[in-house]
């Protein structure tokens, strides 16, 4: 995981799959990768330009009764 394009997104609901985070994604920018667990997921974009947009974009969004908290890798995870 490059943390630099990494989105870290809590608090999902467990109706929301890979594919439904993938095309919401895909609207801010080429995405490289998707991953989903139980209550957050991970989302890799090809450029890290694209990590402010999708911050401003999808700002207090609401899927399935659930508002998404998004956080930039960088702030909290170091890599292993």
């Amino acid at each position: 995981m490059t943390v630099d394009r990494c989105l870290y997104i809590g608090n999902i609901n467990s109706k929301i799959t890979t594919e439904l985070l993938y095309e919401l994604f895909l609207q801010a920018g080429p995405l490289e990768d998707v991953t989903v667990k139980d209550t957050f997921a991970f989302v890799t974009f090809e450029d890290e330009e694209s990590i402010p947009y999708a911050c401003s974009l999808f700002e207090g969004i609401t899927l399935y009764v659930s508002r998404l908290k998004d956080t930039f890798c960088s702030t909290f995870y170091l890599p292993i």
